[in-house]
């Protein structure tokens, strides 16, 4: 649909030129976009166009006016009249666009040629991502939140390898600072009560099980003979245990890393003093107290920030600072970030430092992912005794299984809170929006199998030269039209980084199939499968159509196209 949508805009574009010429007015194309949108209502025909509200004031007309101006060019176009069945005016201004039968099933016919190329972009041609996320603290197991994250970031990874970026995944591993020091301490204190030796534990240190558990290990296999050590000790093999675990959920998860940064590479390599001597010699940093100082209100922020504290350690964000300086001097041209919850109020600072060490503001971007609540029973979920203060990641997926948590979890925008549904997540029925767009991929294979029973070769079907013109009922025409929209949604959410739009629009998709389906069981010229061979190979190349783009889609979110369930 995208070739289809291009030939009406530059047909718009094209028609407001010449009305601009004649009217002697001076357009700002960049205020019209978006030229073209879907309506919601499918009785305002396939797409719509508002532009003739957008250019009021500049022609100096009333919309309506305008719109007829516009659609007195446009239909004088063979190729417009040509895909299109109708062109109307519509309430102020609008105008309705209808696609013709042979358009809409031109659509089909270049899913079926592209397959899996179908979507594919070069909305960002040249631009070398690193995307990090998940960089959870090295202080303990992964969370609810952080799986919301980690199926967040890989799926927007995905869809931005769509749109020809190059991705580079990125988890940070926090490893240097007081709360490695903290547990360290909290795991000597651990390993030293396994020896029934009386120790006051840390009163903010890290508790639950995982850390005693981790002491009782070192008991068995060490005994007694770590006693010597101090809490770096401790805190070194906490962080490396951590970590390993980290890998293996998130590999369970269906997410893999091209790198696992550890913060100690910035400070065994000097970089954050390199960083720091770029922001003085720009005049960003000035001393105040004893402290360094970072002018950060010059870009926006609340408060200037500090840099070194008085008895000359650097503060977090000095860490910060290198490491994302690291990231633009590993030739990465766009750093996106995804943070936890209550993390809006850094991100000024962040922009600031790096547009002071000479990036462009918007080389930069940061993805809030909310909190997630968990329900079980309608009530909240309990928190788990082994984290301590938090629902462990691998209990989330543990209840409900992998694919139903990333759909899940990618449902909704990232910056708005979850209800999370464990209930509902593991629902072998239509309720459960993951269940329901898998199933209609084993449906697809099941029709399949009928079609061969009946004695035809799946593999000897030729379905692009099928007579797609067959495909005139409405009910069929609207799952086309659906398919066409694929490229757009990835486009928006590559644009917008906001991939909920998927799994949404994958739900829509499977319910205008599921319908048809089960129209063709109580109308017989519906059926897909009959015996009617040009009517079976064409809506066999229908749902061969919705297979591809279903299976795309699922492939994006890293959850499985199952062929039976």
């Amino acid at each position: 649909m995208i070739d289809l949508i291009k030939t009406i805009e530059d047909n718009i574009l094209a028609a407001v030129t010449q009305i601009s010429s004649e009217l002697n007015a001076d357009v700002d194309y960049n205020s019209l976009y978006p030229i073209l949108e879907f309506p919601r209502d499918k009785n305002h025909g396939d797409i719509a166009t508002s532009v003739a509200m957008k250019l009021a004031r500049v022609f100096r007309k009333s919309p309506h006016q305008i719109a007829q101006l516009l659609c007195d060019r446009i239909r004088n176009h063979a190729i417009i009249n040509s895909i299109t069945d109708a062109i109307e005016i519509a309430g102020a201004g609008f105008i309705n666009f209808s696609f013709s039968q042979s358009a809409v099933t031109s659509i089909l016919q270049k899913i079926i040629l592209k397959k899996s190329d179908y979507g594919i972009t070069n909305q960002r041609t040249g631009e070398k991502i690193i995307l990090e996320f998940v960089s959870a603290n090295p202080t303990g197991p992964l969370n609810a939140v952080n799986a919301r994250a980690a199926a967040v970031g890989d799926v927007l990874a995905n869809i931005l390898q769509k749109a020809s970026a190059q991705v580079h995944r990125e988890f940070y591993i926090n490893d240097v600072g007081n709360q490695v020091d903290l547990l360290g301490r909290s795991v000597k204190a651990r390993y030293e009560q396994a020896l029934n030796i009386e120790v006051e534990f840390p009163e903010d240190g890290y508790h639950g099980e995982y850390i005693t558990d981790m002491a009782k290990d070192l008991v068995l296999k060490y005994g007694s003979s770590l006693l010597e050590k101090d809490p770096s000790f401790f805190a070194e093999h906490a962080i490396t245990h951590n970590v390993t675990r980290q890998k293996t959920d998130l590999e369970k998860y269906n997410v893999r890393f091209d790198t696992w940064f550890s913060e100690k590479t910035i400070h065994n390599q000097n970089l954050l003093d390199c960083a720091f001597k770029q922001l003085q010699a720009g005049g960003y940093i000035y001393e105040k107290e004893g402290k360094q100082w970072f002018a950060s209100t010059r870009f926006g922020d609340d408060n200037d920030r500090v840099m070194i504290r008085d008895n000359g350690i650097p503060t977090y964000f000095m860490a910060d600072t290198a490491y994302h300086q690291n990231k633009f001097d590993r030739s990465f041209n766009h750093l996106i970030d995804i943070w936890g919850p209550d993390h809006h109020g850094y991100i000024p600072r962040m922009s600031g430092v790096l547009q002071a060490l000479g990036h462009p503001a918007d080389s930069f971007t940061v993805l809030i992912v909310q909190q997630v609540n968990l329900l079980k029973d309608g009530q909240p979920y309990k928190m788990s005794k082994r984290a301590g203060r938090f629902i462990l990641m691998e209990d989330v997926i543990e209840e409900v299984g992998t694919d139903a948590a990333r759909f899940f979890f990618v449902m909704r925008t990232s910056d708005s809170q979850l209800d999370f549904d464990l209930d509902l997540a593991k629902k072998h029925t239509a309720d459960n929006p993951c269940f329901y767009v898998q199933y209609a991929h084993a449906r697809i294979h099941s029709i399949y199998t009928k079609y061969e029973e009946q004695g035809y070769s799946l593999k000897d079907t030729d379905f692009s030269s099928a007579d797609l013109a067959v495909l005139s009922a409405p009910e069929e025409l609207d799952i086309i039209k659906k398919l066409g929209q694929y490229p757009q949604i990835l486009a928006s959410c590559a644009q917008t980084l906001d991939v909920h739009h998927l799994p949404y629009y994958l739900y829509e998709l499977s319910s205008l199939f599921h319908n048809y389906y089960n129209l063709g069981k109580e109308r017989s010229e519906l059926r897909i499968v009959s015996d009617n061979e040009a009517a079976t190979r064409a809506r066999l190349a229908l749902v061969t159509g919705l297979k591809i783009i279903i299976g795309e889609g699922l492939s994006l979110l890293g959850v499985s196209a199952p062929e039976s369930m």
